[in-house]
């Protein structure tokens, strides 16, 4: 490989633009840290013999003049899985639902199990998820585990209390 060729990305975080916060910019990095530990040698990327993310996160891989639309497009066909922050303005604004309904399509055309490469992640208690992709499993083990009832970004939000720093850590590991 070229000292300037890539892989492509391994994840593509997708969140409703309402939800951005510093919560969530520290969820992105905690997730790329991670998934940079678990990545197989030659999934690491970079640019120039720099380090590149290993997800696609609009915040970081857009710069400004970009094309917009064309860069989500091509980071949605290139991304090996796709991580879903669920929360109350997922499915309600359009753009996200969009995301996941385009990596649902590529998915389903190549005929992968959604288990594999579809992440959701309940990122905000309180959504609907529409009845064509309810079939699309987003609580992990026991339903009344912290992340599951209180959803990721309580659980970063209150890095101080033992219980809930545990839970997110071990979810984050869970997903690289």
């Amino acid at each position: 490989m070229s000292p300037d060729a890539r892989p492509p990305y391994l994840y593509f975080l997708s969140y409703p633009r309402a939800a951005f916060d510093e919560h969530l910019r520290g969820f992105y990095e905690d997730l790329e840290r991670e998934v940079r530990v678990h990545a197989p040698p030659g999934a690491v990327r970079s640019v120039n013999a720099e380090p590149a993310a290993m997800g696609f996160f609009d915040q970081e891989g857009l710069e400004r003049g970009s094309d917009w639309p064309a860069e989500l497009e091509g980071a949605l066909q290139e991304c090996c899985c796709f991580v879903a922050l669920y929360g109350p303005a997922y499915f309600a604004r359009g753009f996200a639902e969009r995301e996941l309904r385009a990596f649902e399509a590529r998915r389903n055309a190549a005929g992968v199990p959604p288990r594999h490469v579809v992440k959701p992640v309940i990122w905000l208690p309180n959504y609907n998820v529409p009845d064509d992709l309810s079939h699309l499993q987003f609580k992990v083990g026991n339903p009344q585990a912290l992340e599951n009832v209180k959803g990721l970004r309580a659980l970063k939000k209150l890095p101080n209390d033992p219980e809930y720093k545990k839970a997110y850590e071990t979810a984050v590991e869970a997903l690289a």
